[in-house]
């Protein structure tokens, strides 16, 4: 059971840098060098060191840091049938403002080839569980109340979705939007199930619609989205202000983030900040 939490919780945005050394494995496992089991162990060890400076730190919601994903909301497309990774070379003919497209593939500091972006190619369906498997590691670990980051249902259905890649499988972003809704549905009852006292909804992707006037490919910044992440930097005390992430970690527009209770005996929360989310705004 979680520990009571105070009239003002304290929690983070719920990622963290990686250590170089989980990075590596992780790049060995994609390449066929390192075993699922060997990746596991070195994510475990990441995620206790997390854990440990968030206690220490006095932090009253915790998380896991996300250092099993490789990205926050890519990393689903090893969890769910029907979506792939692809590269921003293959998607570019997909685009539908190509010169918009060209200028913020020139302003990155990668490859188009590199930069992959999770692409619905069929009709989605969990093949394992999103977060519930890390979700019950953690709370093995714990006595704190826990708090498990999710992309948000708005997100995906405008970042995932291409013309003339997905509509094979969904006419619109608004006939995948249903589905999206039934996995994250699913995965909630996984998660409470688990011993998570919140979910978190991310919708960074919502500043577009205060953006009027931009290319309708302004949703894109989401999908450059599996690029290396920053690393520990300094001590394991944790990450500083200057280096909690790198500028490319998750878009850099304002966001907006929904927290909804799991279905057990939980609070709700609801945080509208900029990306690096300082401010909260909590209610019963």
């Amino acid at each position: 059971m979680s520990e009571a939490l105070p009239l003002f919780p304290v929690t983070t945005v719920g990622s963290w840098p990686r250590p170089a050394s989980l990075i590596r494995a992780l790049k060995d496992k994609n390449a066929g060098e390192l075993g699922q089991a060997e990746f596991e162990a070195a994510a475990d060890a990441a995620v206790l060191d997390i854990l440990r400076v968030q206690e220490e730190a006095g932090v009253d919601v915790v998380t896991d840091g996300e250092q099993r994903r490789d990205n926050f909301y890519s990393f689903l497309a090893d969890k769910l049938d029907g979506v792939k990774l692809m590269t921003m070379a293959e998607l570019i003919d997909h685009a539908l403002d190509k010169a918009y497209f060209h200028r913020t593939l020139g302003s990155l500091d990668a490859p188009s080839f590199v930069i992959k972006s999770p692409t619905v190619v069929g009709t989605l369906s969990a093949r394992e569980p999103l977060a519930a498997d890390a979700t019950r590691f953690l709370r093995a670990h714990t006595r704190k109340a826990i708090k498990v980051p999710l992309p948000g249902p708005y997100l995906l259905a405008r970042s995932i979705w291409v013309k003339g890649v997905s509509d094979g499988a969904y006419p619109s972003r608004e006939a995948l939007a249903a589905d999206i809704v039934t996995v994250l549905r699913e995965e909630l009852g996984r998660l409470a199930a688990a011993g998570a006292d919140f979910v978190q909804l991310d919708e960074p992707v919502l500043s577009n619609v205060v953006s009027a006037g931009r290319s309708p490919s302004a949703a894109s910044c989401a999908r450059l989205s599996r690029r290396p992440r920053a690393t520990w930097r300094g001590s394991s005390a944790g990450p500083s202000s200057s280096s909690t992430r790198s500028s490319t970690d998750r878009p850099s527009a304002p966001a907006c983030t929904s927290v909804a209770g799991t279905g057990r005996a939980t609070r709700a929360c609801c945080s509208q900040a900029t990306t690096a989310r300082s401010a909260a705004r909590w209610t019963p």
